[in-house]
């Protein structure tokens, strides 16, 4: 593995396999987003790729970028967000992360949350 990032295997849905989360990308969301300031938290990211609890299609660029959900890891209340953008195949990239109290709109859903 190389040392500028790490690679998350998911299987979640499957226009996304893999999501590269470079060191730059993390550094720029602690920047941003200043809630972001552990290394528990990086791996939460990671965490919310692997095992979201939801995952949706973006409005903006269906099809190229998707938003991973995790509602487990909270920041006051508020879901981590993971949207990520394909770069070739089935591969992607993190984009950024935050948290989001707000819903998303229904008709995004890709994978809910499936009980038991």
């Amino acid at each position: 593995m190389d040392d500028d990032y790490e690679d998350i295997e998911t299987g979640i849905v499957p226009q996304v396999t893999v999501v590269r989360f470079y060191n730059e990308t993390w550094q720029e969301i602690q920047d941003k987003h200043t809630e972001f300031i552990s290394t528990e938290q990086r791996i939460d990211i990671g965490n919310a790729v692997m095992f979201p609890t939801e995952v949706h299609s973006s409005r903006t660029a269906p099809g190229l970028s998707f938003v991973f959900v995790d509602r487990k890891s909270t920041h006051l209340g508020n879901a981590l967000v993971v949207p990520v953008r394909v770069v070739e195949n089935t591969s992607a990239r993190v984009q950024t992360a935050y948290y989001r109290g707000s819903p998303f709109a229904p008709d995004t859903l890709l994978w809910p949350v499936k009980d038991g």
